[in-house]
């Protein structure tokens, strides 16, 4: 039978060839690589955060391609889901519900910054920020279907690099305007082609007189992350806001830019260059010819001319430094050529 005293050393002989051993730690988690798909309150708000940290582009500690895909497929996501839903956090507001296709009036649906989008009806006063959408877009959608899926959402992309593009690292001044996407899709169709344009109210303050407010669409075809296109979208600016009409459903936003792009600029700095070059060469020549009469001028007035002789050859000479500097030689027409040199000073 063993004693407590066996019993003791034989646990101790089993724990000694792991008590040398470290435990391995996990490394810390950098949910800006976008590694994971996973739709839970805990990985948005990860990734929420990305917003912020993703400042630099080329960084290794964010993907901003993985970053963006998994925000493009959120509204996907949503759609799988049978019921309808909304979503409330600080940098999301999402709407999705079920809409009938025989419809005789268009859709309304609220766009509010800080409120989940809901759907205005007929008789209510329009929100500043809504978006409308044609009973004729779900006439026109495929498979005949009496009932349909709407996601809404409203994403909050912050000043990070996320949803920026090339074109808005410029360093000019230019930018999504408010950080604010709205999404919009329907029954995870592509729609595109439509006969009557969708219409996005962006309500905001008059922009400074240099920039300008453009609608674009996220688009995930151009470059290697995807970047901003007009394409199919069309502006006009009201006292109110601007709004965006555009034939095809996605990510939109409204960018504001420098009236005049860098290349622009470029060319236009190289043109001024050139023309104040020219301007100094013929600013220098006019103080030559100027110092050249005004030479021309003292002489006359300290040596008379000479009498009229149909023979007489005259020397000119103008004092400058310390010897004679001869300027020309006048013949027999000297008198009429004074006159014009005395004319023109």
């Amino acid at each position: 039978m063993a004693t407590p005293r066996g019993l003791g050393a034989l646990l101790l002989l089993l724990l000694l060839p792991t008590s040398g051993q470290e435990k391995p730690t996990e490394g810390p988690r950098n949910t800006c690589l976008g590694s994971n798909n996973m739709y839970d309150i805990f990985n948005l708000n990860d990734k929420a955060l990305c917003f912020t940290k993703c400042r630099q582009s080329g960084s290794d500690s964010c993907n901003v391609e993985n970053l963006q895909r998994y925000w493009l497929n959120y509204e996907a996501h949503l759609m799988k889901e049978g019921l309808t839903q909304k979503v409330n956090t600080p940098f999301l507001k999402a709407l999705v519900q079920n809409l009938s296709t025989n419809t005789a009036e268009d859709f309304y649906f609220s766009l509010e910054p800080s409120q989940v989008p809901r759907q205005v009806m007929k008789d209510e006063d329009k929100p500043p920020d809504r978006v409308r959408l044609p009973k004729s877009l779900f006439r026109s959608l495929p498979g005949n279907r009496s009932v349909v899926r709407l996601a809404v959402t409203i994403l909050d992309i912050g000043p990070g690099t996320l949803f920026k593009g090339p074109r808005l690292g410029l360093g000019d001044g230019s930018g999504v305007l408010n950080n604010r996407l709205v999404g919009l899709s329907v029954g995870q169709m592509h729609v595109t082609k439509l006969a009557e344009p969708l219409e996005i109210v962006f309500s905001h303050q008059r922009p400074p007189p240099n920039m300008t407010l453009t609608c674009v669409f996220w688009d995930v075809t151009k470059g290697t992350t995807g970047d901003w296109s007009s394409e199919g979208c069309s502006t006009e600016v009201r006292p109110e806001g601007t709004v965006c009409c555009c034939d095809h459903l996605t990510f939109f936003a409204l960018l504001l830019r420098p009236t005049l792009d860098q290349s622009t600029v470029h060319i236009l700095t190289r043109i001024s260059q050139a023309g104040c070059g020219v301007s100094m060469i013929f600013l220098a020549f006019t103080i030559i010819l100027y110092a050249f009469l005004r030479c021309l001028h003292l002489l006359l007035v300290h040596h008379p001319l000479p009498p009229k002789s149909e023979h007489h050859s005259l020397l000119l000479y103008c004092k400058i430094g310390p010897g004679p500097l001869r300027i020309s030689r006048i013949g027999r027409h000297g008198p009429a050529i004074w006159t014009q040199l005395w004319l023109s000073v």
